[in-house]
């Protein structure tokens, strides 16, 4: 697991270098538990990530491609900085760390299962804040990490960067089969912007490499009825919606993140 150090290290750097895909997954079963799930993607840009760090990834992997699993089970059972609640909400949770470097492709997705749609809510509220408790790419580095890989971590984005930076703006909503993400303070993106260097460099630099997508998708136990949002797509089955936008549309637009699902 130590030869994932290094490609997490990289990984929060590189979201402030190059334009990246990401997307928030929540499947709902009949039984109304499901799973939440963050998917980063950030294929083609390994050549990138070598002119940064002046080590390819084959270096570092010793092999070119890889597909691993980190449990935080195993950070939640000792850490002495989460509360009940979020280690309650975090002990079942897990990053997947694929890896090709044949084929350019390198993706990072976390995944966190909940018992009831009811705690959907409060999961997406809270998740960023718990991740950045536990630390968990600091916790990753191993003893041989160079200066300059803990240098970019330092300057690399917290938890909260890989997922939706102005989740606090909005409201979630789910009642009898309505899911609903209405704005409802829209001042809070330029309190944001002003506040996180990071955010502002990412705003300048996205029309040189191209926007950073954004994605919400749910995946749905029966038909959806009707629905609302930017770019809908609707699977042939009118089981899975997805809504699509630019990150910086997010930063100009914050109302563009609104969507209503009936189903």
């Amino acid at each position: 697991m130590k030869k994932n150090y290094f490609l997490i290290a990289i990984f929060a750097s590189i979201l402030l270098a190059s334009c990246f895909e990401a997307e928030e997954k929540t499947v709902i079963n009949k039984d109304n538990s499901g799973t939440y799930s963050i998917t980063m993607d950030i294929s083609g840009m390994m050549q990138q990530m070598q002119a940064i760090t002046g080590k390819s990834i084959t270096d570092e992997m010793g092999a070119a491609k890889s597909d691993s699993v980190i449990y935080f089970k195993n950070f939640t059972d000792t850490s002495a900085v989460l509360t009940t609640e979020e280690k309650e909400m975090l002990k079942d949770g897990s990053m997947n760390i694929h890896i090709d470097n044949e084929n350019d492709d390198m993706k990072f997705v976390i995944s966190i299962p909940f018992k009831n749609v009811t705690e959907l809510q409060k999961l997406k509220q809270e998740l960023a804040v718990a991740m950045k408790k536990i630390n968990l790419t600091d916790k990753l580095m191993n003893d041989s990490a160079t200066d300059e890989l803990s240098g970019m971590m330092q300057k690399g984005p917290d938890a909260s960067m890989v997922m939706n930076p102005i989740e606090g703006a909005y409201s979630l909503s789910i009642d009898n089969k309505m899911i609903s993400n209405k704005l409802v303070d829209s001042s809070f993106v330029d309190r944001l912007l002003s506040g996180n260097s990071n955010l502002q460099m990412i705003k300048q630099m996205a029309p040189m490499f191209g926007d950073l997508k954004y994605k919400t998708t749910y995946v749905l136990p029966v038909e959806i009825k009707n629905y609302k949002g930017s770019n809908p797509e609707l699977s042939s089955d009118r089981k899975t919606i997805s809504f699509t936008s630019g990150l910086t549309n997010l930063f100009d637009t914050p109302a563009i993140l609104e969507y209503q699902v009936t189903y």
